[in-house]
């Protein structure tokens, strides 16, 4: 029977990963990372899957955002062939990785990148969205970042107003893509003597948010929650844990409020949560008054059977005349109080005639509890299922609405990542395949390596060889239909000395040629390492 995948409660391959060339397992269990003949500059981290009910599995690709590995930046992944299964396995599939799509490392220089996600712009859909920019402790400058689906950056957002640069948090863009919500870490001064800092002024963090206009750059909406929320509601005194600040100073400001999600209402208002008062902020989009609190010392609502705190991406999910329904990623813990013996996503029912806070549906890790005392995530997917990613946990689920986890998966231990999204995709690189050729002598067969960094649309891969550079001389050998990232193919027809790639869609149609290689032959002082298809690598 299939699982209920209705939002009741909320609303009352056949291709297993394509093998690569070679898997580097210097450090196979804190960071383990895909490598590529193709491309040895890359080693993206390996997206490791120990639950997969096929059948139930959400099509779509896989979005994340590693940090603190060698290669931290933009990643997209696949479904490894769920969504080409015909006959779905009756029984879950385990421990098998998924195929990388696109590696974005180095895409925005040596940036920090969060947050990336489908998102359209300026009326169209068919961009991605992430933030990038400088991590100062718990923050950052950055800039909102728009790219097509050539993988090319079209803009950047920025605050208007004289405001301090973006924060790395949260980058929201409205559906249609024309106007965008970016936070804002903005440094001032500030009377903090009663909190002890006294022999001088003050300083601290003023959690504030913008709406702008993405294409003049007009700011539509700007609000700052020192205005609105005393400092005496947070739970974080000065150096009250690692990244809070001691507030002595411009270069350690008080992290007062630590905002870190802000969400639109259908009405205009706007959801702010605040991890360090832990509290959600119905702020009114006309005046910037708090029209309610959920949570933390001055909360307009009572909690039955519900508790969160130290929480992250708080989002709407729908309301009526008296019940607002919102989820959020409840932390438990912000690596100094703790609050919950494990995280994960909640589903809250905020009823307005009340006053109480109730909860819905929580969402826990499948395989053990997991304490994640920073970031994390959750998206309602379109058939109904959830996706939720742990944060500081590397972690990525997907469940049923009902909560039946259908999908596990983890980066290296030494990872972390923000958020985790699933989205549909199609992408066009405006950079062509990547061919690699090798034989053991001149007398060999050739093995013939090709990826095509971030393309969505290949089939298959044919392959134009010939011992001269004569455009008239080159025959074709093939197809080679593509599996994951890094395609393998070889043929028993001999040695030749040049090579090109030609990349095929579904239907035949041709989406781009690699350069003309010259096929590698290792020296006789070489030989003795070498095999039929690569010599041997030193990870």
């Amino acid at each position: 029977m299939t699982p209920n995948i209705s939002l009741s409660k909320m609303r009352t391959a056949l291709c297993l990963t394509g093998f690569l060339a070679s898997m580097s397992l210097a450090d196979n269990v804190t960071q383990p990372v895909y490598s590529f003949m193709t491309r040895p500059d890359l080693e993206a981290p390996i997206l490791d899957v120990t639950l997969s009910n096929d059948q139930y599995v959400t099509p779509g690709y896989i979005f994340a955002t590693p940090s603190y590995g060698d290669q931290p930046g933009p990643y997209i992944y696949d479904n490894s062939g769920v969504s080409e299964i015909v006959q779905p396995q009756a029984k879950a599939r385990t421990n098998f990785s998924q195929n990388l799509v696109w590696a974005g490392f180095g895409t925005s220089g040596s940036q920090a990148v969060f947050d990336l996600k489908v998102c359209d712009y300026n009326g169209s859909p068919g961009y991605l969205c992430y933030t990038g920019g400088v991590s100062i402790g718990g923050y950052g400058r950055a800039a909102a970042i728009v790219m097509d689906n050539t993988y090319r950056i079209v803009t950047s957002i920025k605050p208007g107003l004289g405001r301090t640069g973006a924060d790395l948090h949260e980058f929201n863009m409205q559906p249609g893509g024309k106007t965008a919500i970016i936070s804002i870490y903005e440094t001032i001064q500030y009377d903090l003597s009663a909190y002890g800092v006294s022999a001088s002024v003050g300083w601290l963090l003023a959690g504030a948010f913008q709406e702008i206009d993405v294409v003049t750059g007009a700011v539509i909406f700007d609000w700052n929650g020192v205005n609105h929320v005393d400092p005496s509601e947070s739970y974080v005194l000065p150096n009250g844990n690692g990244i809070a600040g001691d507030g002595k100073s411009p270069s350690s400001p008080w992290d007062v409020y630590h905002l870190n999600s802000i969400d639109k209402t259908p009405e205009g208002d706007y959801l702010v949560s605040f991890r360090h008062t832990n509290t959600i902020y119905k702020v009114s989009g006309t005046d910037g008054s708090i029209i309610w609190r959920l949570g933390g010392k001055k909360s307009d609502f009572s909690f039955q059977g519900l508790n969160f705190s130290s929480q992250h991406d708080a989002r709407f999910q729908s309301a009526n005349t008296t019940v607002t329904i919102l989820s959020i990623f409840d932390n438990g813990d912000d690596g100094t109080t703790n609050t919950a013996p494990q995280s994960g996503a909640l589903i809250i029912a905020a009823n307005n005639d009340t006053h109480t806070a109730t909860l819905v549906q929580a969402y826990y890790a499948p395989e053990g509890e997991l304490d994640s005392a920073s970031q994390g995530n959750f998206q309602v997917l379109p058939n109904g299922n959830v996706f939720e990613g742990f944060g500081s946990n590397p972690n990525v689920a997907e469940f049923t609405n009902a909560g039946t986890a259908v999908w596990y998966a983890n980066l290296g231990k030494a990872l972390q990542n923000y958020r985790w999204y699933k989205f549909n995709w199609t992408a066009a690189p405006i950079d062509t395949p990547k061919l690699w050729t090798y034989a053991q002598s001149v007398n060999s067969d050739v093995a013939f390596y090709v990826s095509w960094n971030g393309a969505t649309e290949v089939e298959s891969y044919m392959f134009h060889v010939s011992n001269d550079t004569n455009p008239a001389s080159f025959t074709t050998l093939g197809p080679a239909i593509k599996s994951g990232f890094e395609t393998m193919y070889t043929t028993t027809t001999g040695y030749t000395t040049y090579a090109f790639v030609e990349a095929l869609a579904a239907d035949g149609k041709s989406l781009g040629n690699s350069s003309t290689v010259e096929t590698f032959v290792p020296s006789s002082a070489l030989a003795a390492v070498c095999g039929t298809t690569q010599c041997a690598v030193t990870s």
